[in-house]
């Protein structure tokens, strides 16, 4: 097989080219060395002619050197396709040779692992020649890269001693060859420029601000005088190369600070001096007058920048106030309000924009609302109805009559007539005409009555007191319940049951009290207990009563009274025994609930009124009616 050939041909001829452009490139840059160095007279013109050709020639040999990179890849690559295919025919001709001899010494699987292992020699031979002539061809590459670098940076440096001769009026001759021979000298020339630090910029920034504002103060104070700071060199002509250093030296930061200050001296230089051209600004300055009150630069520059702008954007819920809307009602006293619907708050979530200076709020812009609950109207009715003031009244409160009344069917006196209202009895108020007519209901039975003829507690004092009276009276019935207490109060039983000319022993206004607490105790209407003690023992002058102090003949028969009736110990006693005895045995049926927890017998019961007790407690068939009377007697005395 025919062994692996990387063009050695073609190797050695661009090694001798990749030398011959780099010792070129050698003498160039010894050629140019050495006139700047020997050569102090020639002109600035000639520098710059020869400084061109060298730019052009370095363009050129860069274009050459990349040529040179493409056409070895490209000769590389196709030598490599070309001996990679010569030897892939050798194999493919060895292989047949095998197949066409009759006895082959190896096996066919022997033969294509033998073949698989040349190819993959083949290859790695390939890769690794290749890989040397790239590490090879970089390592000359990147020594004439290093020559180009240094060459160019040469011909910064020549262009930077052309720039820096050209500032100089008429030099000597002599100090023109020391000045370039300085800055031409090839052992002292730096391959880099030197690069500030961080430091270094920020310590010359700090100095040439302080310098710049001391020149301020000292003009403004009068401590130097206007033509000296103008002919000052600090403010002459700046060349381009001042202003690279400048920028070089200065940050973002420090161009914003330095633009700051700088537009703060002109303003102050401007509100100062007069400015003016030529002949007359020199004149204008020389007149300068000193300002006797001058400007504290230094606070301004401080307040200024103490002072900064903030823009907040900030969302808040908003309370909406509802309104509240008045109805007129002629339904309610004058000058009595009533809220018939609450008001509700509304909510809005607002974005704004809040622009702050020095933390003070200077604008704010409304940029969304979105709102996320209406408010509900608050509604108040107010009262326009006279009549109602006048009454202390209000509809469907309870109103009284001050006498006898008749209830119509229409607001009218001509008006039939429903029925007549006793004094003092209730009637709810429905609703009141223009003609002081109202409409009311009692008992059941709705119609129009005379507004005059009703009236209030509040218009009307002690009427409520007339009107419960009446309604006491108005109870009393011959088939009214018993079993149940009167209404009495305390004082009632000891204004009826007092001052009577009957009770010539005080027995019964004795134990006015008495009856009171019976009644609430044992729920058995008192004055109904006191008006059959009444009619028993004649007011407590019978001689059962006086003797057996038994106010009730409880127990006497007709053919022996006095024998056969109890004897108590005293006229408390047998009052509470007969108050218990009638609710457990004539007022109420078996089984009912009473007192301390006990269930009625109701042995003798024929109903909770007095006919029905009078059955079987006496033996006179007309004893209910005769304590009936004696109990009328006793409720007409409730007003006494």
């Amino acid at each position: 097989m025919k062994k692996f050939n990387f063009g050695k041909r073609n190797q050695e001829k661009y090694q001798k080219k990749n030398e011959m452009y780099v010792n070129n490139l050698n003498n160039k840059l010894k050629i140019l060395s050495g006139a700047t160095s020997s050569n102090n007279s020639v002109s600035n013109k000639t520098k710059t002619n020869s400084a061109n050709k060298i730019k052009t020639e370095i363009i050129g040999k860069t274009k050459i050197k990349n040529n040179i990179v493409d056409e070895i890849t490209k000769d590389n690559r196709n030598n490599v396709i070309n001996d990679f295919s010569r030897n892939l025919d050798g194999v493919f001709d060895e292989l047949k040779q095998i197949q066409g001899k009759p006895k082959a010494k190896r096996t066919p699987k022997e033969i294509a692992k033998a073949l698989k292992n040349k190819k993959n020699t083949l290859v790695r031979n390939i890769a690794k020649s290749i890989e040397n002539k790239k590490k090879e061809f970089q390592i000359d590459t990147t020594k004439m890269d290093e020559d180009l670098r240094k060459l160019k940076i040469n011909i910064h440096k020549m262009e930077e001693n052309k720039q820096k001769l050209s500032k100089v009026s008429k030099p000597k001759k002599a100090e023109i060859n020391t000045v370039r021979k300085a800055k031409t000298s090839s052992k002292d020339m730096p391959d880099y420029e030197e690069i500030p630090t961080i430091s270094s910029i920020n310590s010359r920034r700090a100095e040439s601000i302080k310098e710049a504002f001391k020149e301020i103060q000292d003009i403004k104070n009068g401590k130097a005088s206007a033509r000296e700071y103008v002919k000052n060199e600090r403010y002459k002509i700046k060349t381009p190369d001042y202003y690279r250093k400048i920028r070089r030296r200065f940050s973002t930061a420090g161009v914003v600070t330095g633009c700051l200050f700088v537009a703060i001296f002109f303003t102050s230089l401007h509100g100062n001096y007069i400015l003016a051209a030529g002949e007359e600004e020199k004149k204008a300055i020389a007149e300068f007058e000193q300002n006797k009150a001058p400007m504290n630069t230094m606070g301004i520059i401080a307040n200024n920048i103490s002072n900064y702008t903030k823009k907040d954007i900030v969302t808040e819920e908003i309370t909406l106030e509802y309104e509240t809307k008045y109805m007129d009602n002629d339904q309610m006293p004058i000058g009595e309000t009533r809220i018939i619907q609450a008001g509700e708050f509304g909510y809005k979530n607002r974005t704004v924009i809040r622009t702050y200076e020095s933390d003070t709020l200077i604008d704010e812009k409304i940029i969304n609302e979105e709102l996320t609950k209406s408010t509900m109207d608050e509604v108040i009715e107010v009262g326009k109805s006279q009549f109602l003031a006048d009454k202390k009244a209000h509809v469907n409160e309870e109103m009284f009559t001050i006498e006898e009344v008749g209830l119509h069917e229409n607001a009218s006196e001509d008006s039939r007539e429903k029925c007549t209202i006793y004094q003092y009895v209730p009637v709810k108020l429905l609703y009141v005409m223009d003609n002081n007519w109202c409409i009311v209901t009692v008992d059941g039975m709705e119609g129009y009555v005379n507004g005059d003829k009703i009236t209030t507690e509040g218009a009307t004092p002690g009427i409520l007191e007339k009107v419960r009276v009446q309604k006491l009276k108005l109870s009393l019935e011959m088939d009214m319940p018993l079993n149940r207490p009167s209404g009495f109060t305390e004082s009632d039983f000891i204004r009826v049951l007092s001052n009577n000319s009957q009770d010539e022993n005080g027995i019964f206004a004795s134990n006015a009290r008495l009856f009171y607490e019976m009644e609430n105790k044992y729920g058995i209407n008192g004055i109904f207990l006191a008006s059959i003690g009444i009619h028993e023992s004649d007011w407590g002058r019978s001689s059962i009563a006086q003797r057996k102090k038994n106010l009730f003949g409880y127990g006497a028969y007709d053919d022996t009274p006095f024998a056969s009736s109890y004897t108590f110990d005293s006229y408390e006693y047998g009052i509470e025994l007969v108050a218990k005895v009638l609710v457990k045995y004539y007022l109420n049926e078996e089984g009912t609930s009473i007192y301390d927890g006990e269930t009625a017998v109701g042995t003798y019961y024929n109903g909770p009124t007095a006919n029905g007790v009078g059955q079987r407690y006496a033996s006179d068939p007309d004893w209910g009616n005769k304590v009936f009377n004696t109990m009328e007697y006793l409720y007409s005395r409730i007003d006494s």
